[in-house]
């Protein structure tokens, strides 16, 4: 399938006094949420942010913020209440400026913050059900095109990315928080097990405070299949960014916020699609999408589709493509 940047016709509207973005929700929809972040900071407005205070450390250099607000933290709480005026945080930012929510709409949340001057309040869709991709969406929202390299270029460190020596290391993160979107635990077995005997490498096994029922199953899947392997269980944000960029030569995960991480880290990425659509949520950098349609398809067709040996030969293929010269984002259907 080949890959179409849809653009959405873009509104003209005067510009606000400063931006304000309200993004909390899961790893994947704040790193989805980036190359707004970067859009509205190259526009030279001041620029509050209101997340996680753990996705701080995910901000691309180009992103400056006059202000970053805890997203659970007791003014933006006070925010959502009646009240006669704005929470310190935002009382003296809100006038003149424009707000962007990622959530369903709130008419009466939008009559309040117009009450303490807000501009304007924009609802981005947080649940689209088809094309265009959430990046591009978000963008022509707030008013910018999508650039031509959006899906394909790492919008952290891309390539930069610092190299241990040692074996190559295949890094598997078999969960994602949602049994619907996990591909089965003995796909990821058989490819730790293709890894070891083709290349050598070495295999290292993330996991998130989600992913606890499947330590088990994976540790069995492995050892059933001959394979060895690391475990990295539930490390802090930080690490895992630093760890994935230092250490992975090849990602391979379902859908999932660290799947989007590896791929924003310009970690050469095999995502892996059950349920949810990848022409809306596929990772944003250099990355191979397995869609749906592959779920329950032997393994043998699971790594032809991506150009491989039929057996024990996840290597082979991808030593053949630069992933460095041709960072096209793939998808196999």
């Amino acid at each position: 399938m080949s890959i179409k940047l849809h653009q959405l016709p873009v509104p003209e509207t005067a510009a606000p006094a400063r931006e304000i973005v309200f993004r909390a929700g899961a790893l994947g929809d704040f790193l989805l949420t980036l190359p707004l972040l970067q859009a509205l900071a190259g526009t030279g407005r001041p620029l509050l942010l209101v997340s996680r205070p753990a996705y701080g450390c995910l901000l691309p250099a180009d992103v400056n913020l006059e202000a970053f607000v805890d997203a659970e933290g007791p003014d933006t709480a006070a925010l959502y209440a009646p009240a006669e005026t704005a929470p310190a945080a935002f009382r003296e930012r809100l006038p003149g400026a424009r707000l962007h929510f990622f959530v369903r709409k709130d008419a009466a949340l939008e009559a309040r913050l117009r009450r303490f001057g807000a501009a304007e309040v924009v609802w981005h869709d947080p649940r689209p059900s088809g094309p265009p991709h959430a990046a591009c969406r978000f963008l022509a929202a707030a008013g910018f095109p999508a650039p031509p390299a959006l899906l394909t270029r790492p919008i952290l460190d891309g390539r930069s990315r610092r190299r241990r020596p040692g074996p190559a290391i295949l890094w598997l993160h078999p969960g994602s928080g949602s049994r619907a979107k996990n591909w089965p635990i003995t796909v990821f077995a058989k490819f730790a097990a293709a890894w070891q005997y083709d290349r050598r490498g070495a295999v290292m096994v993330s996991s998130g405070p989600a992913d606890r029922e499947l330590a088990g199953p994976c540790r069995a899947a492995l050892r059933e299949f001959g394979a060895a392997a690391e475990f990295l269980d539930r490390p802090a944000l930080g690490e895992l960014r630093d760890r994935l960029a230092a250490e992975a030569d090849l990602y391979i995960g379902n859908d999932s916020g660290v799947t989007h991480l590896a791929a924003a880290l310009g970690v050469p990425t095999v995502a892996l699609f059950r349920c949810t659509d990848p022409r809306v949520w596929r990772p944003l950098g250099n990355t191979i999408v397995l869609p749906h349609e592959w779920f329950s398809s032997p393994l043998r067709s699971q790594l032809s589709c991506l150009h491989l040996p039929m057996t024990y030969s996840c290597s082979a293929g991808l030593r053949d493509t630069n992933w460095d010269e041709n960072p096209n984002t793939r998808t196999m259907m």
